[in-house]
């Protein structure tokens, strides 16, 4: 019996330890944060040194809006080969869609480089992007550089 329950309780350990423990992402909406330059003052909302996006649209159903989006690493180059591709994800649904599929990537002006917003936020890549999203509710931007996944933001979708 005392072995019976010495095996039951291995068998349990192992069990428990070969679990993987799944985390859900986030899907609370994604925080903004202020810069400040000598000509500016800009909201953005994502995360500084990954990806984030100027906070001037109001999401709502079906509205598009524009926004110029903005990149950070050191791989990246100023005239960039790859696609930039934001895939748009509804929480409740799950419907995935594609809402930027682009090479087209904006040149910014040499001579302004460092008195620009970019260059005042460090980033390597900047584009400016029209989009809408066609459902209320939390949606998650999942924003791509070829293959690679650059960061997501979530953002919420208004009536």
């Amino acid at each position: 019996m005392k072995k019976n329950i010495l095996y039951l309780f291995v068998i349990g350990i192992l069990v428990g330890c070969s679990e993987r423990t799944v985390t859900e992402e986030s899907w609370e909406v994604s925080p903004t944060f202020t810069v400040k330059s000598e000509e500016h003052e800009r909201e953005l909302r994502g995360y500084k040194g990954e990806v984030a996006f100027l906070d001037t649209m109001e999401f709502t159903i079906g509205q598009g809006g524009k926004t110029r989006w903005f990149f950070w690493g050191e791989e990246l180059k100023e005239v960039n080969e790859e696609n930039f591709k934001l895939i748009g994800i509804h929480k409740k649904t799950g419907k995935e869609i594609t809402l930027i599929n682009s090479k087209g990537w904006e040149v910014v002006n040499q001579n302004d480089t460092e008195t620009g917003l970019k260059g005042v936020l460090g980033a390597q890549l900047s584009q400016h992007t029209v989009f809408s999203l066609p459902t209320a509710g939390l949606w998650r931007l999942n924003a791509f550089i070829g293959d690679k996944l650059y960061g997501s933001i979530v953002v919420e979708v208004k009536e």
